[in-house]
């Protein structure tokens, strides 16, 4: 009896072993197969045959009808097809396969341009809040410290903006009816502009039909803009990154049957060409995933403009929020209870997938996403739970800090180095100071409860952070704004050193971190507010000093007759923009200097 007793215990400790160690063992399992094939064939697996998407897609555990709406997704990866140079827009009717396989150094030349040299630049000027130095995030606007290029309606305007007392509009560019801007880059003498045929704004939720448009244009002459390049998917518009002169555009098309065929992605290059099927000998897919979407990454060099985008094709499940470094690419699809990363390295011309890993949980944001010493880390909510998990190369889990609030959710992240701040909110705002520099065992150092809670959280420097959100009591938030700075000299004991209440309750920083503008070096944050109930010209930007000595003062506020929407600077001037108005003031007295219509 006592032996058979030892018996069972042996086995029932074996079993709680086993359902510990079970999922990374079967993730690892899966990554090291995944890695095999890589290594053999250089690549993921291919679809190859239709016969086999069938195969793929009937094995779904999430099916889709033709009327369903597309998930946000962002991209995937196939050995990058170079499309070819194009040596006119009606070239593509007349590529074979092996012209996908492809490419040529075409460069543009440069010209003489009056607005390139007519007055100098400024020597210092903002650009986009993001939230990884070094790799950019497409906005409504950009500028390059002497030109402000931003989104009208459904036209581009360049305008000479520097020095302010001469700003005046140069020229625009207007996009078609079926179209509509949604975002754009600037890199040196190229422009690069998205639209999109869905409404502009909705990336998430998409009809079937909606295609995506990206228009390269040179501006060596910013009078004369001139169209070099037009490439269009089918498929919607979910994100992009930035990293010198290359651009990652990611769309996503949901798999699903028109008569009785699963349709493929398609593409085309210029306006009057066809539409021509990517060629499923370079649809790539994981295996063991749900191959519920077509994922695809599209990945411009703006060195050599003239040359199509590489394209990367993925079969998957796709993802609703991305985080990408230098060096890496990670993907994230939240569904249900549990959120899978893919991971992807940036090595070589097209990003490479590498590993996928799934936590419990699903996550806010891009900024729940983190890369630091080659481990990734995530912070989570399931239910009432909120977690952080680091993850190794292999995207194996290494550690986790669960159940960090009992009963709350998180509601904004930010990583920093081997820390990370974790805002929950329930009733009150408690703000965690969580230590990751054991992967194995992240704990938490301190934590501040205060009315209210941020939505956004932003590093102003190593021991202090600004949380943006809203303000509150005891009992909950009160429908105000409110933007506050926390010390975390002490980790063990943060505390909020001031706080500034706004007679606002509405914001695009409160759900865009790109709405920002910040300078450490000239003491200076802005941003708009406004009402919910709308008025046009209700949002306004409002200005302020912010030092560790006092905290938030309010310099003044930038109205127009329309909604202000972003700030930025170039030297000493401020200048506010709306979609019909740009204004130039004083950086430090906020007096208007010159406004213009555009």
């Amino acid at each position: 009896m006592k032996k058979n007793k030892i018996v069972q215990l042996i086995i029932f400790c074996l079993a709680i072993v086993i359902m510990i160690f079970l999922p990374a063992m079967i993730s690892m399992a899966t990554n090291l197969y995944t890695s095999v094939i890589m290594q053999k064939t250089g690549s993921l697996p291919t679809v190859d045959k239709y016969e086999k998407l069938e195969k793929l897609v009937g094995s779904n555990r999430y099916t889709y009808n033709r009327y369903d709406w597309d998930f946000p997704v962002v991209d995937y990866f196939e050995p990058a097809r170079s499309i070819g140079t194009s040596k006119s827009l009606n070239s593509i009717d007349s590529f074979s396969r092996d012209d996908l396989v492809t490419s040529s150094t075409n460069s543009l030349g440069s010209k003489t341009s009056s607005y390139a040299t007519q007055s100098s630049s400024s020597s210092d000027y903002s650009t986009t809040n993001t939230q990884v130095t070094g790799v950019d995030e497409a906005d409504i606007l950009k500028n390059d410290g002497k030109y402000i290029y931003t989104i009208s309606g459904n036209k581009l305007v360049i305008i000479d903006a520097f020095p302010a007392d001469k700003m005046q509009k140069v020229s625009e560019i207007k996009i078609e009816n079926d179209y509509s801007l949604v975002e754009l880059y600037v890199s040196g003498d190229k422009l690069f502009l998205i639209t999109d045929t869905n409404n502009k704004g909705y990336y998430y939720y998409s009809k079937r039909d909606v295609k995506t448009k990206m228009l390269v244009y040179n501006i060596v002459d910013r009078a004369k803009p001139e169209l070099i390049k037009t490439f269009e998917v089918k498929g919607t518009y979910t994100s992009s990154r930035k990293i010198d002169d290359k651009v990652y555009v990611f769309t996503n098309l949901s798999v699903y049957k028109e008569g009785d065929k699963y349709i493929v992605p398609q593409y085309r290059e210029g306006d009057t060409s066809n539409f021509i099927d990517v060629d499923l000998r370079d649809v790539q897919y994981v295996p063991n995933d749900n191959y519920s979407l077509y994922t695809q990454i599209f990945a411009f060099d703006m060195g050599t403009p003239l040359n199509n985008p590489k394209i990367v094709t993925y079969l998957g499940e796709g993802s609703n929020n991305i985080y990408m470094s230098r060096d890496s690419l990670y993907m994230a699809q939240s569904r249900y209870s549990e959120t899978t990363v893919y991971k992807f390295s940036l090595a070589s011309e097209y990003p490479r997938y590498e590993a996928k890993g799934t936590v419990e949980g699903t996550i806010i944001n891009q900024f729940a996403m983190d890369e630091f010493d080659g481990n990734f880390r995530i912070a989570t909510t399931y239910g009432s739970k909120s977690s952080v998990y680091i993850l190794g190369p292999s995207m194996h889990k290494l550690g986790s800090l669960l159940n960090i609030a009992p009963g709350e959710q998180i509601k904004s992240v930010r990583f920093e180095g081997d820390r990370a701040y974790v805002v929950t909110f329930r009733n009150t705002d408690p703000l965690f100071v969580v230590d990751l520099s054991s992967v194995r065992k992240p704990q938490v150092l301190g934590e501040l409860k205060i009315p209210g809670y941020s939505t956004y959280l932003h590093t102003y420097d190593e021991n202090h952070v600004i949380g943006f959100g809203y303000d509150g009591s005891s009992w909950g938030t009160n429908g105000k704004l409110k933007v506050a700075l926390f010390d975390i000299t002490d980790v063990t004991n943060p505390k909020e050193m001031f706080t500034e209440q706004i007679d606002a309750n509405t914001s695009e920083l409160l759900t865009n971190h790109k709405s920002l503008l910040f300078s450490k070096e000239k003491n200076l944050i802005a941003f708009a507010v406004g009402s919910y109930w709308y008025i046009d010209g209700s949002d306004v930007g409002k200005v302020y000093t912010i030092t560790l000595d006092k905290g938030f003062e309010l310099r003044g506020d930038i109205k127009h007759k329309d909604d202000v929407t972003r700030m930025l600077f170039m030297d000493d001037t401020l200048y506010g923009v709306s979609e019909k108005t740009i204004s130039a003031h004083d950086i430090e007295t906020i007096k208007e200097i010159k406004s213009i219509g555009i």
